[in-house]
């Protein structure tokens, strides 16, 4: 709206200020190239599919979180269990719903200093700004609870569920080693979720 509106007001004062002056149509075409080059700008970063910033924009947070000196960063990996089994069971076009309704359901859960990114495939990234490990922990149990939500209300065929993993952004830390500490915390989780996994079924066997 600014880069619109900007121009456009503009065009109108510098007409009402010198008359004779025709300025206001050709600052409307600027505004309308600003726009263009805004929303082309903004498409780079999104992902189509989940309504998320993408693994570019991650990087280019990362990028300048290096640069400048910015208060804490938080990350939170998380990775959908199961998710091959609502591909091949229900087909990839609920895996691609799984994964619209996870992005919707990460939008609602994080707070005004987080930003939310799909970062590959079943992969998702929460980056928390300027937030200590208290916010850090009641956003993952806020995810947590509306996933809960979700799969209580029984609106699709599939439900949701995420292993997650935390760090922190560290002094000394690049992009390659923040995401490393991440996966380690996220895998750590994985594999306790497959233990528990694997011990419901061994006792409904029993």
């Amino acid at each position: 709206m600014i880069y619109f509106v900007g121009p456009c007001f503009a065009g109108v004062v510098i007409q009402f200020l010198f008359y004779g002056i025709t300025s206001s149509w050709v600052l409307v075409a600027v505004a309308l190239i600003f726009v263009q080059m805004q929303s082309y700008a903004e498409s780079l970063y999104m992902d189509e599919l989940s309504g998320l910033y993408n693994r570019r924009y991650f990087n280019a947070v990362l990028a300048e979180k290096k640069i400048a000196s910015q208060k804490s960063l938080y990350g939170i990996m998380m990775d959908v269990n199961d998710f091959k089994c609502i591909n091949d069971n229900l087909g990839h076009s609920m895996g691609d719903k799984a994964i619209c309704t996870l992005g919707n359901i990460l939008i609602r859960s994080i707070p005004d200093a987080g930003m939310a990114i799909r970062y590959a495939g079943d992969e998702f990234i929460v980056l928390l700004s300027g937030v200590d490990t208290e916010r850090v922990l009641a956003t993952m149990e806020e995810i947590n609870h509306n996933l809960s939500r979700f799969n209580e209300s029984g609106i699709e065929p599939f439900r949701l569920s995420v292993s997650m993993g935390y760090t922190e952004f560290g002094t000394e830390d690049d992009a390659e080693t923040f995401l490393m500490h991440m996966d380690e915390k996220m895998y750590e989780e994985k594999r306790k979720y497959h233990m528990r996994k694997k011990s419901a079924s061994l006792e409904n066997k029993v």
